[in-house]
């Protein structure tokens, strides 16, 4: 558990959310959380949390009641490894301390809990105007990409959506012969985004974190004789 005493006045402390904690940290997110598109259930957020375990939360504590959150999950890169990403931090308004102070201490909380699962780096989704205050951690800000969040009815009108390229083309799990595909396309990922750390790559790699450990999954697409002389067509 991390504390600290942000004024004369105010101790807070920050630890693991259980789920004794879930009915306090589900009337931050009414009172405070963005609600735009918000299509989680309680139930279902609850069960995601604590049952699934898909993510997890830390939470800040003034005298017992819950003043700050932060949902955590892990992603797993080829070239970075296991990194942690916080998606949300919700904080209670009051004049004992700041917006700040609070999110300060999650984040001290956070990286804590990043060391000890062995992750390499952090990942911050957060609002641009929110990124001054963050950068300040000596966080580089991501060039060139950007979220995109495809809702569930627009999966499922893809689905449905035939085209006449997609009889050429089969859609399947990727398998461990596939292993120096992968590479290879990796590796030109590499030099034609100039990223240096994917060259780092290797077929070992590829192998344990996506058919041994199981942490990456790979989808793999196909294409057949008329599909491939079609796209040479078009060169």
């Amino acid at each position: 558990m991390a504390s600290a005493i942000i004024n004369s006045v105010a101790i807070v402390e920050c630890l693991e959310a259980s789920v004794e904690d879930f009915e306090s940290i589900w009337e931050l997110i009414q009172e405070y959380g963005d609600q735009t598109d918000r299509w989680v259930s309680k139930e279902g957020l609850k069960f995601a949390a604590f049952k699934e375990k898909s993510f997890e939360y830390i939470i800040a504590k003034y005298n017992g009641k819950v003043v700050g959150i932060a949902s955590l999950y892990y992603l797993h890169y080829y070239w970075y490894g296991k990194s942690m990403c916080i998606d949300e931090i919700i904080t209670f308004k009051s004049h004992l301390f700041t917006d700040e102070d609070v999110v300060t201490l999650l984040l001290q909380k956070a990286m804590e809990i990043l060391l000890k699962r062995n992750c390499h780096t952090l990942c911050l989704i957060l609002l641009e105007s929110d990124l001054s205050q963050f950068t300040k951690l000596g966080g580089e800000v991501e060039i060139g990409f950007k979220i995109l969040r495809i809702s569930k009815i627009a999966i499922n009108q893809f689905a449905k959506e035939k085209s006449e390229l997609n009889k050429h083309y089969l859609i399947r799990a990727g398998v461990k012969e596939d292993i120096p595909s992968l590479l290879y396309l990796i590796q030109c990922s590499a030099v034609f985004q100039g990223e240096p750390l994917l060259l780092d790559a290797n077929e070992k790699m590829i192998s344990e974190d996506t058919f041994d450990k199981k942490q990456i999954g790979a989808i793999v697409i196909e294409a057949d004789a008329i599909a491939s002389v079609e796209s040479d067509k078009d060169k």
